[in-house]
């Protein structure tokens, strides 16, 4: 063996380790502990599409005229259109999603031999899961290979161990989204840029690696061109990185330049540029042939993301129902900006500024999935522990005083800091951690370079007790910073410190802002003192701290001046606790047209279902009427309970657990209009847990004319804010809501408490608003009984027909009016907890027989081996006068779809015990009227 090879061998040996090591982490998650399958909404959808649609080409085309004949069709639509964005043809689609993904996947279709026709996403989704987790094992070898040859050996296996274990890609792996490729092409440009630049430096650096001038030169040839190809392939892969390779190439020889290190310029440009045009040739030759000229951007409607994201009124999230004025172009979405600004510049700049947590604070876990026994808001910690030990890192390479440090580190870490701050410029439109996925593998492994850093630099230190207390100091900042920045984005807020000093909501943001600035101040200072005992300090250094320290301070200073979430609280009710609160209701006098049922309008959220909660209203009667989901009874987007389905479901949570408004029925003459109610608010039932929401800041005193607040929104609804970035509190906007009655201080424990302690409650009360009568025949006063099964039953995932409960032999021919209740109420356990159960309800209407699915049944049922009353109410539809000859079908299962497709030998032990089940219709809440679907809020 020559010297060559025993000196390389170990390398090898170290990344195929690495390689082996996440590879295994991935499949053991995918196919022993993932229990939901990919999901194809959204993007993923239309990536998909694209993959499916060009292997079904390459697959069926007779020759390779015909495929570069149907390839190479024109485009349905401009690019960039929103029209062009929801197209389903395969030109339309490359143009949007870009030639690099939907190949992939095309890849995989390809070789893995799967029918086109079926669903993808059902039975196959394995398939991509254990593809994705080769494509990730072989990003976390780069990752290793990419932290040994810029800050050393310990440091490139500590980062490859960091990216084997960095659970959101592991998690991501049952994805189809595209960041992952994007990821690992981003990786290897920079690993083919940093090898071939750290080869040629000095004449010691070459002879290191035992290479002759000759092998030298093929070398620099060979890595100029992968790099060049790989720099082209990320140019393609996202709209926002064409700009990316040829930055960094410039800003890397900048540092190299800066630090003295380049001595010799044979850099062969020539063929790196031939690389770049190897890569991109192809594909401004599609686009001249598909739009009629060259496009070397990939177009995901940018006006559109841009117009979003500066949007003041939804602070910045993309809502459902979608915004009015959407422009199609970039132009007139950068007039809209410039507009904003003129109005509202401080506004928009604290909304900017605002928008980085949500790009970088929490990790891309959507559906908040835990893995390994490690949850989110775990994986949120870590997040924050990485992002800090980066920049630590970066402060210590740029000091120059840490001996043995690679005198290259210096510049790999200012390149690969750069190639993450470009990550920054998804800031300007509506960011969510997906975006910066990209970026994790540079801050992985300059978190593990920062790390072994600070292990040397606290070898250094002389003394032993002092090296213990300073390694204990240091350890105390970065765990409080990472805990401190968790709970912040969070929402955690300082504001309860001050609520019993002032009542001003100016004065309130302005003492919270003051002490999140001061405790940020301190914890750079704390670093800066460190840093100087362990001899790290430099100018350089204390600057690029100085800017950290002051940017997250700032990022901080503005969440708590302009974020409406952060002059709220809450308070649980229920479960260990017997807490109260009571509430002042001042209610506008209706003159007699108050209708007969009213509603309580609560913000509230329950732990394993809606809220369970009760009521003392003025005449002194508890009431504790079913609660109903406002998006139920309101023009609300039809979207919104597919979103909510589809996130209870992948989080095995019962959709209607989420936050949410909430309507309690209750008779109007309970209430006294155009008076004061003192109402108590408590849990139903002493295991109910629930929390109550409401407000620090005391009403303003009273006042004829209608009053407005900042409260969570009636009608818009974000997915992105409520799960899909660290703000995943509430998946509503806040919005001026204009009422004239309005709840005032509120009691916590009112018997123990005679003084105001947490401000205003949020209820209110909704008057609905009646179209004309039904005229068929209603249910008034009577009960549609659909299923009635008292004995005890099993259902057990062995026996499929115990599933589904027997239809009923007659048909009910009752008429049934439109916006009645359909009302399930049953007794349940199970043998194995750790499984959710799920049911589906279908009914039968007319005499065609049409079929009508509720989209309001819980998306997964927590069961315990104690019996559970599980009761639910869903509104049917008001868009038909009534219903007729109506029957129902029920199927009540101990496992998740999903869980079938995965796992489908271990759903056969999964059992449930059933009892007192039954399934009926109830009255309309206003019999008298059919609702129009309006509420009046007073």
């Amino acid at each position: 063996m020559s010297l060559k090879t025993s000196r390389l061998s170990p390398r090898i040996w170290r990344l195929l380790g690495i390689f082996i090591l996440a590879l295994i982490v991935r499949l053991v998650y995918n196919i022993y502990i993932a229990q939901h399958r990919i999901i194809d909404v959204g993007d993923s959808f239309y990536y998909l599409s694209a993959g499916r649609s060009l292997a079904r080409l390459v697959r069926e085309s007779q020759s390779i005229q015909a495929f570069f004949g149907q390839l190479c069709a024109a485009a349905q639509y401009a690019p960039g259109s929103l029209n062009s964005f929801s197209s389903l043809a395969l030109s339309d689609r490359l143009l949007i999603d870009g030639p690099i993904y939907p190949s992939y996947l095309a890849a995989v279709f390809l070789v893995t031999g799967k029918a086109l026709s079926t669903a993808a996403l059902n039975v196959h989704q394995l398939t991509f899961a254990l593809a994705n987790s080769l494509l990730d094992a072989c990003l976390a070898a780069a990752v290793a290979y990419l932290g040994e040859i810029s800050f050393g050996l310990a440091s490139g296996l500590l980062a490859g161990i960091f990216w084997c274990f960095y659970l959101p890609a592991v998690i991501n792996t049952q994805q189809c989204y595209g960041e992952p490729v994007v990821a690992l092409l981003l990786t290897l440009f920079v690993v083919a840029l940093f090898r071939l630049t750290r080869g040629r430096l000095t004449h010691d650096d070459t002879a290191q690696f035992a290479d002759t001038v000759a092998t030298a030169r093929s070398k620099s040839f060979l890595f100029s061109l992968i790099g060049g190809v790989l720099a082209g392939l990320v140019m393609l892969a996202k709209p926002a990185f064409v700009v990316l390779p040829p930055l960094l190439l410039a800003l890397h020889f900048i540092a190299l330049a800066f630090s003295g290190r380049l001595r010799r310029k044979r850099l062969s440009l020539a063929s790196m540029f031939l690389g770049v045009i190897l890569a991109l040739a192809p594909w401004l030759l599609y686009t001249s042939t598909v739009t009629g000229a060259p496009r070397l951007i990939v177009n995901r409607a940018p006006g559109y993301n841009l117009y979003i994201g500066n949007y003041l009124p939804t602070d910045g999230w993309k809502t459902w129902p979608v915004v009015d004025g959407i422009p199609d172009s970039v132009a007139d979405a950068k007039r809209f900006i410039v507009s904003e600004f003129d109005r509202r510049p401080l506004e928009l700049v604290s909304l900017t500024l605002r928008k980085i947590p949500r790009l970088f604070a929490g990790v891309w876990n959507d559906f908040h999935l835990s893995a390994f026994a490690v949850s989110y808001n775990l994986q949120n910690l870590f997040q924050a522990l990485y992002l800090l030990l980066a920049t630590l890192a970066l402060m210590i390479f740029t000091a120059g005083k840490l001996r043995g440090v690679k005198p290259f580190s210096y510049s790999a870490a200012l390149t690969m800091t750069w190639a993450v701050a470009f990550h920054f410029i998804y800031v300007l439109f509506e960011p969510v951690p997906r975006y910066a996925f990209t970026a994790m593998p540079l801050v992985l492994t300059l978190a593990a370079a920062g790390l072994v850093a600070f292990a040397r630099a606290l070898a250094a230190v002389p003394s032993k007790k002092l090296r213990q207390r300073t390694a204990w100091q240091y350890l105390f900042l970065i765990l409080l910073f990472a805990v401190f920045s968790s709970a912040l984005y969070c929402f955690w807020t300082p504001v309860g410190l001050f609520v019993l000093l002032v009542k001003n909501a100016t004065q309130l943001r302005s003492l919270s802002a003051l002490l999140v600035f001061t405790i940020f101040i301190c914890l750079g200072f704390g670093f800066g003192r460190l840093f100087k005992r362990t001899n790290l300090g430099g100018f350089l250094c204390y600057w690029i701290g100085a800017k950290t320290f002051l940017l997250t301070a700032l990022v901080a200073v503005c969440a708590a001046l302009s974020e409406p979430a952060y002059l709220e609280w809450s308070h649980k009710l229920g479960g260990a606790t017997t807490a109260t609160v009571t509430t002042h209701l001042a209610l506008p006098d209706l003159g007699g047209s108050e209708p007969a049922t009213v509603f309580l309008l609560v913000d509230a959220q329950g732990e394993d279902g809606p809220p369970a909660l009760a009521f003392t209203l003025p005449d002194r009667q508890r009431v504790s009427p079913a609660p109903i989901s406002l998006y139920e009874v309101t023009a609300a987007s039809k979207d919104i309970p597919t979103l909510l389905n589809l996130q209870g479901r992948m989080m095995d949570r019962d959709q209607r657990s989420f936050r949410q408004w909430w309507l309690f029925p209750i008779r109007a003459k309970s209430l006294h209009f155009g008076g004061d109610n003192l109402i108590t608010v408590m849990a139903a039932q002493p295991k109910a847990k629930v929390k109550i929401f409401g407000d620090y800041v005391k009403p303003s005193p009273e006042s004829g004319a209608c009053e407005s607040a900042d409260l969570p929104s009636l009608t818009s609804f974000s997915w992105s804010k409520g799960f899909l970035t660290a703000d995943c509190r509430d998946p509503r906007v806040y919005e001026n809501c204009y009422f004239r009655g309005r709840a005032t201080a509120a009691y916590l424990n009112a018997e123990r408490s005679t003084e105001p302690t947490a401000g205003a409650l949020r209820l209110r009360v909704a008057v609905p608003m009646l179209g004309r009568a039904v005229t068929a025949a209603n249910l008034t006063g009577q009960n549609l009984v659909l299923f009635d099964a008292p004995a005890e039953r099993l259902v057990s995932g062995a026996v499929p027909y115990s599933l589904l409960f027997a239809s009923p032999v007659k048909v009910f021919s009752t008429p049934v009016a439109s916006a009645s209740r359909l009302h399930f109420r049953a007794k349940l356990r199970t043998i194995h907890p750790d499984v959710p159960a799920s049911i589906a309800i279908s009914l039968d209407v007319g005499k065609a027989r049409t079929q009508y699915n509720p989209v309001w049944l819980p998306s997964c049922i927590k069961l315990e081996k104690e019996w559970r009353e599980v009761d639910f109410t869903t509104v049917l539809p008001a868009d038909t006068k009534y219903w007729s000859e109506l029957s129902a079908h029920l199927l009540l299962s101990p496992y998740q779809s999903d869980r079938f497709y995965l796992h489908g030998k271990e759903t056969l032990r999964d059992a449930i015990y059933v009892k007192d089940l039954r399934l009926e219709i109830l009255p309309p809440l206003n019999p008298g009227g059919r609702p129009s679907g309006v509420l009046k809020l007073l």
